[in-house]
């Protein structure tokens, strides 16, 4: 298992633990212009960015504890957590984001250590995995304490893998709606006119951009793309098709979504716990 694995424990389209809910409109916001605007029906089974810092405070808390157990002083780093989930999802559309960083992505709670400067020794790395260590004494647990931390915690069965790769399906469905494409061909002609050439939502994201990060170019870019997709309704677009394609996923099959609640519920419930029994 890698270290971005075990240091990474929300699903990529269902989050780990539970809020109030986001609930959708029937009929989405017509000219979305800031992330909040955009709340799809998957929405209401996932969380916002704090509730995912408690259950991965959780989470880290039940490693340290497991490596302490075996002798092993271990303290992650805390994970980069989005600011919303959403806030990407159809291409950069924030104006003052595109004015200020271009493209360059936002995340909350960032540690003076980050994840990928995290350089753990060999005997954390395999009381963390699982991986044993020629030579080391170490009583290394199976599956490493990231499993069991995970396991504590309450690990998701297959349904929720079902429910993962639907939300990975819906953005799929919605980018060949006929409502999707008129209106990328609208907001690449809009970009072609400032002298910009782009085709689909995400290639402006996707460019390698020249480091250092947010140069003029890149700010003039952002700030022209974000501008031709209010103008020609691109994100609008994309939230109607996506949003139809997501409530009928979930009329399909209600039962798992069900299903996802409450172990959503019942992981975050054990992540509180985990944070009051600590902090006593």
């Amino acid at each position: 298992m890698s270290l971005l694995a075990v240091t990474t424990v929300t699903l990529a389209c269902v989050s780990c633990c539970s809020a109030p809910d986001r609930v959708p409109v029937d009929d989405p916001v017509a000219d979305p212009k800031v992330p909040a605007d955009i709340v799809l029906p998957f929405d209401a089974y996932q969380v916002p960015p704090e509730a995912q810092r408690l259950e991965n405070d959780a989470y880290r808390e039940l490693v340290r504890r497991c490596a302490a157990d075996h002798g092993v002083a271990l303290t992650m780093p805390p994970a980069e957590i989005p600011v919303d989930s959403n806030a990407r999802r159809y291409g950069l559309f924030d104006a003052e984001r595109a004015r200020t960083h271009g493209y360059l992505g936002q995340t909350l709670f960032l540690d003076s250590v980050r994840a990928g400067e995290w350089r753990p020794s060999a005997t954390q790395k395999a009381v963390l995995t699982g991986e044993s260590v020629p030579g080391s004494q170490v009583d290394v647990p199976e599956g490493g304490c990231a499993r069991q931390a995970e396991t504590t915690l309450g690990l998701p069965d297959s349904t929720m893998a079902d429910v993962e790769a639907a939300g990975l399906s819906t953005i799929d469905r919605a980018a060949s709606d006929p409502e999707v494409l008129a209106a990328e061909r609208r907001w690449s002609r809009c970009l072609a006119e400032q002298g910009l050439s782009f085709t689909r939502t995400f290639d402006p994201s996707n460019h390698r951009w020249p480091q250092p990060r947010g140069s003029a170019q890149e700010v003039r870019t952002a700030t022209a793309d974000v501008r031709c997709k209010q103008s020609t309704s691109l994100v609008a677009a994309w939230l109607n098709a996506e949003s139809r394609a997501q409530r009928q996923v979930i009329a399909d099959d209600p039962g798992a979504f069900s299903a996802l609640r409450s172990w959503r519920d019942a992981r975050l419930a054990k992540a509180r716990a985990v944070l009051s029994e600590a902090a006593r």
